[in-house]
């Protein structure tokens, strides 16, 4: 990882030890590790490490006070605990100012609210994308993912009805 410029190797038995690494996001002072062992937080500073959850997640996405990850399903994870926030979800992405989540199960686009749980639903085979989705991304007006087809835009809104 690199960090300040310079090339940062860490070696943490806790984590890496007969372990898979699925996704790594660095907050600050913090790099987030999510595992087959679960979710830790590493201080930088202190050298020091956290287990926030012990569920395996493939993908997260980390804010202030809580992490969502996915594992065939959307989790909400806080210090309280962890709470179910869609089913079925490979990978997601977060809108810019928070409030949208795309995501999808690789034949399925979805855009969730993330406050009032609501979720829109985009089937690929109804648009001849019967090809399995590599990536996702979306702002506040748009949502895009790559299949082998290439890349795809959709105004989200237009199915938010």
């Amino acid at each position: 990882m690199i960090i300040d410029g310079k090339l940062k190797i860490y070696r943490n038995e806790t984590i890496f030890d007969d372990s898979e690494i699925y996704d790594i996001k660095k907050i600050n002072n913090h790099i987030y590790f999510s595992s087959s062992k679960g979710v830790f937080k590493y201080n930088l500073e202190l050298n020091e490490i956290k287990l926030i959850d012990s569920n395996t997640y493939y993908n997260i996405e980390v804010f202030e006070s809580y992490i969502l990850g996915s594992n065939k399903n959307l989790w909400y994870i806080d210090t309280f605990g962890r709470e179910l926030i869609s089913n079925n979800i490979n990978y997601f992405n977060v809108s810019p100012n928070g409030d949208r989540i795309c995501a999808s199960d690789f034949n399925e686009i979805k855009v969730i609210d993330f406050d009032s749980k609501d979720e829109w639903f985009l089937n690929l085979n109804g648009l001849n994308l019967n090809e399995p989705i590599y990536s996702i991304d979306c702002d506040n007006e748009w949502v895009w993912f790559s299949n082998s087809r290439g890349v795809s835009f959709f105004k989200w809104s237009n199915y938010e009805k």
